[in-house]
């Protein structure tokens, strides 16, 4: 009998990443089998999987061998930005190179593991591969690939907004024992693999000064491998995966249940052919609208009470969208005639996006969605004081789903002393956050500038 997993099969559930995409953060200590793990999900799914360590240990490779000492960290930094490295993405054929030559089994020497530590605590060296790893795995979720990916930070500075985010642990002795076992094959003996220590416990010690892969965030699923094989942890991982993927299948056939509910009620009007094309999904480019003038759109969006309407009328330079301290206000999308630096391009304000609402407020959500979807780009605000919640999360998804370019405004940063607020939108992974208070117009002209660029 076929095995299942939350009451799918494999096939089954190929066929659901197929239509709703998927993207898999493994993080955890050295000899946790993140490796292993990821690479053999990977190939039980058919997705790409990324090894984020290697990259840091190629550096680290590279570096050692052009004979750049590894405690100059601007200079490691500065050839974390122009090595070249290149990898593949298969599970069953993961390469490392770097130009022309193969170091794949380069990487896991002993020499380079104990040096590795002072790259991976390197900020800048992080900075630069993080983006690095970002743009591969936008590339896969772009192509219609799902893609796994393992390491130190996936689940709270790579990819924060991964469909499964999972925190692959086990005692200190297990990971002592494979990574021995990894180096030195089945008959590592109990000298071999308290040699292993500095590798395993040394290195953990080393990277958690920069980044914390002891304690699942809020989210994360803690996974204890202690205890299990490689193929029981594997299986665990799949079920986790088939639960996130019917959990998004079930949303998306209610949503589809309640639009054909909505579009069954037009049935008394008159509509056009272009209409009906519209309400099916079936015309030709629903994100082409004539917007009069022919300007670049771009779309307000956030959740409630962020401020969005006061922005647009600091954007607009006068009152002109509905201001209330009370969450929604805004019920449709509004567009307006918006210049800034001698560029035209209409501004579309939105009412507040909120998960799982339901009547009015969820006709305003609709509103906002559709106001992405016929957009250039988006400016996506977001309260700094109160940080990223699980709404912001889901917007986040909600732009990566739609492609489309978009600034990330850190709004309510009155003062300088506030700024600390707005460096912690990175984690939300749409890169650098502008801090701006709309009510007094701070940091307003960084961030048009920004928004201006893009359109």
């Amino acid at each position: 009998m076929e095995q299942t997993y939350n009451n799918l099969t494999i096939d089954q559930i190929k066929e659901l990443i197929g239509e709703l995409g998927l993207s898999i953060g493994i993080d955890g200590p050295s000899g946790s089998g993140k490796s292993t793990v990821s690479r053999s999900v990977a190939r039980a799914l058919g997705i790409g999987y990324l090894d984020t360590g290697a990259m840091y240990r190629a550096l680290t490779w590279y570096c050692l061998d052009a004979g750049l000492p590894l405690d100059e960290q601007d200079a490691v930094a500065g050839a974390a930005d122009s090595f070249p490295l290149s990898l593949t993405t298969s599970p069953d054929d993961f390469r490392v190179h770097m130009g022309d030559e193969d170091i794949t089994e380069a990487i896991r020497e002993s020499r380079i593991s104990n040096e590795v530590s002072k790259v991976a605590t390197n900020l800048d060296v992080r900075e630069s591969l993080v983006r690095q790893q970002r743009e591969i795995i936008e590339r896969a979720r772009r192509s219609g690939q799902g893609m796994v990916a393992e390491g130190r930070d996936m689940t709270t500075v790579v990819v924060p907004d991964a469909d499964v985010r999972i925190l692959l642990t086990a005692s200190e002795e297990a990971r002592m024992r494979r990574r021995a076992v990894q180096l030195h094959g089945e008959d590592a003996d109990e000298a071999t693999i308290e040699s292993t220590r500095g590798e395993v416990v040394g290195r953990d010690a080393k990277d958690s000064t920069v980044v914390n892969f002891q304690d699942a965030a809020d989210g994360v699923v803690l996974l204890d491998s202690s205890a299990l094989t490689a193929e029981e942890t594997v299986d665990k991982v799949l079920e986790l995966v088939a639960m996130d993927l019917s959990r998004r299948a079930e949303i998306r056939d209610e949503a589809e249940r309640q639009a054909e509910v909505l579009r069954k009620r037009l049935d008394s009007y008159d509509l056009t052919d272009e209409d009906q094309d519209v309400l099916s999904g079936e015309s030709e480019d629903p994100r082409h609208v004539d917007t009069g003038a022919g300007n670049p759109v771009l779309a307000v969006i956030g959740r409630p009470n962020v401020g969005k309407s006061t922005l647009v009328n600091r954007i607009l330079q006068r009152r002109a969208a509905v201001v209330q301290d009370t969450p929604g206000v805004t019920r449709d999308r509004v567009s307006y005639p918006a210049n800034w630096a001698g560029k035209d391009f209409t501004l579309v304000d939105t009412g507040g996006w909120e998960v799982d609402v339901k009547g009015l407020d969820r006709s305003v959500a609709e509103q906002a969605e559709i106001a992405i979807e016929m957009s250039d780009a988006v400016l996506f605000v977001v309260d700094a004081t109160v940080g990223i919640t699980d709404t912001d999360e889901r917007i986040v998804k909600l732009l990566r789903k739609q492609g489309k370019p978009v600034v990330l405004a850190a709004n309510k940063v009155d003062s300088a002393a506030q700024e600390a607020d707005a460096y912690a939108l990175w984690n939300l992974g749409l890169g650098e956050p502008y801090p701006v208070s709309a009510l007094h117009g701070r940091g307003a002209g960084d961030l048009l500038d920004a928004a201006i660029k893009v359109l």
